[in-house]
């Protein structure tokens, strides 16, 4: 067995589940914390129920040499922070030698979407000499962002585009994903890295997606300012409704020039 010992927070999730199969795999000896224990249990990792509410027990601690946080409540900005916070303080504690931080292309200072600005502020707190923080685009698998997209596409005909389409999408596979974690790990890499092909138009994106379904499907482009006007009526009207901060994450996408950080954590050679 592998003798290193690996902690992942929300190990039941798009991303975490995979990263537990692949290091179950390679031997070592994995501690999946989430929400609920799956009947499917796979060899050299240990299951331990866990949500962001609750701290994580001193004996998962023990001899633990990394922790890959994916752990995520979904519109829950100060818990998420929250949480992360007692978790690097317990890591820092036992003695963690490797912390890797799953983040996003849309962390910046000055977003209005609130889970940019939630990923921003955890990896203020993810930034000592040992840490490793992972910025990804739209991570492709059968799974999370992209499964809902390719799913609706499958059930619409008709699909909006916002300003026409225009934004760039960036995209990671998710094999390409655990590839750069594991070289995070065994090549100790520390800071902030990008994980992002190069871009294309979100209508070219769709569709390429559409035609590899199969599907005709037809766009219809929506300005911005519309739509965001009509979410904030039904906002006033019910406000457990429809959020816009989706929409501002999109509006704000730019390209990332990931080239150099894909060659340093051996994704592209």
């Amino acid at each position: 067995m592998n003798n290193k010992k690996i902690i992942v927070t929300g190990a039941s999730g798009f991303i975490g589940a995979e990263l537990v199969a692949v290091f179950s795999k390679q031997d070592f000896n994995v501690i999946a914390l989430q929400r609920k224990i799956t009947q499917q249990q796979l060899p050299n990792v240990t299951y331990q129920k866990f949500d962001l509410l609750n701290l994580i027990a001193d004996e998962t601690w023990q001899d633990a040499d990394v922790l890959i946080h994916c752990a995520y409540i979904k519109s829950d900005v100060h818990n998420n922070v929250s949480a992360s916070e007692k978790i690097k303080v317990l890591a820092k504690k036992h003695g963690v030698k490797k912390i890797i931080f799953i983040s996003s292309l849309s962390a910046t200072a000055t977003t209005k979407s609130k889970y940019g600005k939630q990923k921003y502020t955890i990896e203020q707190i993810f930034n000592d000499e040992n840490d490793c923080v992972l910025r990804l685009g739209l991570v492709k698998g059968n799974g999370g962002l992209y499964l809902q997209m390719l799913n609706h596409i499958k059930a619409n005909k008709v699909l909006p585009l916002i300003d026409g389409g225009k934004q760039p999408i960036q995209i990671i596979e998710l094999a390409e994903l655990c590839e750069a974690v594991n070289n995070v790990i065994e090549k100790n890499i520390s800071g902030i890295y990008t994980l992002a092909h190069n871009p294309v138009k979100y209508k070219l994106f769709y569709e390429k997606m559409a035609a590899a379904e199969n599907k005709n499907v037809r766009f219809i482009k929506i300005p911005f300012w519309l739509l965001h006007t009509l979410i904030n009526i039904l906002n006033f009207i019910d406000k457990k409704s429809i959020s816009a901060d989706s929409l501002f994450g999109l509006r704000e996408m730019k390209v990332h020039d990931a080239e150099k950080d894909m060659k340093l954590l051996g994704v592209v050679k």
